[in-house]
């Protein structure tokens, strides 16, 4: 290798304050080459890129002894030394999963075609040409170790943005009922429940619950935001503090959704709103008294086999404060069943099959399914449904609930 100067470029010799700058100051390089002079000439261009940390190996075997020990943020390495060459050293090193990231600079005279694709193919990441240009390693230097940095910001970044959202997953998962509560309210009143809640991503815009409301009878909410994600997520810790101020004991159904609407009205971004299913189930009376608010018609089935789809119009909540609910009831006898669902359920297509299942497709399946599989109807409907509409994970959060008696 030629010396071609033993003074640095005149920005070398500039002063460096920038955060950047004070992060290369760090930044620790291995310097792997059979040479001493050639060690010599490429620390000090590493030097003058702003890096002070340097350790040197006489060839690639020595340079993998010390990976462990130095933790080099970037190697400079000679394409041919005695023992173990650069291309060698970087396919082991690539070999590590956490040698991936690693920038790998080889060094080489033999600039041919031939030479440069084995370098990148054993995984190097840039090739410095010999005899080496100082302003050319320096800025090649600075370049790798501010990707490099990059890289690890972005992956920290990721890292935090996973755990919270794992966190908000949880919290949102507080919001829906779980196995013990839904048992406290139905086995007393002779009623079973199976039910799905599945985000589309880490959270959802999707939400359910169950209340007692009397001695004899159950209430279920199944609430579907516009959109999915964060945005919508954040709509359903709004309701969940709405649902906390207006307690439904004690009220009709249509009644309770013109007040919630009202309070939706007033937090919810423009633009956003919500379909909405509440269904009061008295095993006393033997009525289902609902109200809806745009959501897809439910799937009731009566006791004497026939399947219908029940009127759960109504104006979006969240679209405007005069709207009003009327109440709707339906008998709910011994061997009655409803199924509410979110539209992801009826709308959900895929590739390989473009066409949605709507509301009679999903009124002819479960049909199909009440006689084939009495015992597990909702098990089976899921199966069907994922069976058909492959897409992990789905395009829109997805709940379904089938409350029989």
């Amino acid at each position: 290798m030629t010396d071609h100067t033993l003074a640095p470029p005149a920005e070398a010799g500039a002063a460096h304050g920038s955060e950047l700058d004070l992060q290369l100051r760090h930044a620790r390089v291995l310097i792997v080459d059979d040479s001493k002079f050639n060690r010599q000439i490429l620390a000090r261009f590493v030097g003058w890129a702003g890096v002070t940390q340097i350790e040197f190996a006489n060839d690639g075997v020595e340079g993998l002894e010390k990976i462990d020990s130095f933790k080099p943020d970037l190697v400079l390495a000679d394409y041919g030394m005695p023992r173990m060459g650069g291309v060698e050293m970087t396919q082991k090193l690539r070999q590590r999963s956490d040698m991936v990231d690693l920038p790998i600079l080889i060094q080489t005279t033999l600039n041919t075609d031939q030479q440069r694709v084995a370098c990148f193919k054993a995984g190097a990441t840039d090739i410095l040409a010999m005899p080496v240009n100082p302003g050319e390693c320096m800025a090649r230097v600075r370049l790798h170790l501010e990707k490099l940095l990059l890289i690890r910001e972005m992956k920290k970044f990721r890292e935090r943005i996973e755990s919270e959202l794992k966190l908000a997953r949880n919290m949102q998962m507080s919001l829906v009922p779980d196995d013990r509560k839904v048992k406290k309210v139905i086995e007393p009143r002779g009623i079973t429940i199976d039910y799905l809640f599945e985000p589309s991503s880490e959270m959802g815009g999707d939400f359910w619950n169950i209340f007692e409301y009397s001695d004899t009878a159950m209430a279920v909410i199944n609430v579907d935001f516009s959109g999915h994600g964060i945005g919508a997520a954040i709509n359903t810790f709004r309701l969940h503090t709405i649902i906390d101020r207006t307690p439904l004991k004690g009220r009709q159904p249509g009644e309770w959704l013109t007040e919630v609407n009202s309070a939706l009205k007033d937090v919810l971004p423009m633009g956003q709103f919500a379909t909405a299913f509440v269904g009061i189930f008295d095993t006393a009376t033997n009525l289902l008294t609902y109200a809806g608010a745009g959501a897809p018609s439910p799937v009731f089935g009566n006791p004497d086999g026939s399947v219908e789809l029940l009127d759960a119009s109504g104006l979006f909540l969240g679209v405007s404060k005069r709207t009003t609910y009327p109440d709707r009831t339906h008998a709910f006898e011994p061997g009655s069943f409803l199924v509410t669902y979110s539209d992801a359920l009826i709308e959900e297509v895929t590739d390989s099959n473009p066409k949605a299942l709507e509301e009679a497709g999903l009124q002819s399946w479960i049909e199909d399914i009440r006689k084939a599989a009495p015992d597990k109807p909702m098990r089976v409907l899921l199966d069907r449904f994922f069976q058909t509409y492959k897409r992990p994970p789905l395009s829109d959060d997805l709940t379904c609930i089938w409350v029989s008696r």
